[in-house]
């Protein structure tokens, strides 16, 4: 008896260790990396139906998605350890009616 005992003590702990693990994986995943502050960047821009799109990204995740409409929508989310680091983060978008390449 006093080994079923064990077992289930020990298994108690480890699954509470397991689940707290978890727990705190989550939470450190939800808090933006790290960062205090944060700017969102929402802006459309027209676009031929045969028109290019180029993305250059230094930092972070980049996502591109199609859709029916003849313009570009950027969606953008600037996080920074404070104001500062925000101010000196820039989103530059260039957009051209041509479609010559630069």
């Amino acid at each position: 008896m006093k080994t079923k005992r064990n077992i289930a003590t020990w298994l108690g702990v480890v699954l509470g260790t397991v689940m707290a693990l978890a727990l705190n994986a989550t939470l450190a995943h939800a808090s933006d990396d790290g960062a205090v502050v944060r700017e969102e960047f929402h802006q459309t821009y027209p676009l031929a139906a045969n028109g290019r799109v180029a993305l250059e990204n230094i930092n972070g995740a980049a996502h591109i998605s199609v859709w029916d409409q003849n313009q570009v929508k950027v969606d953008a989310v600037k996080r920074a350890d404070d104001e500062e680091g925000l101010k000196n983060m820039e989103i530059l978008v260039e957009p051209r009616a041509d479609l010559s390449r630069s």
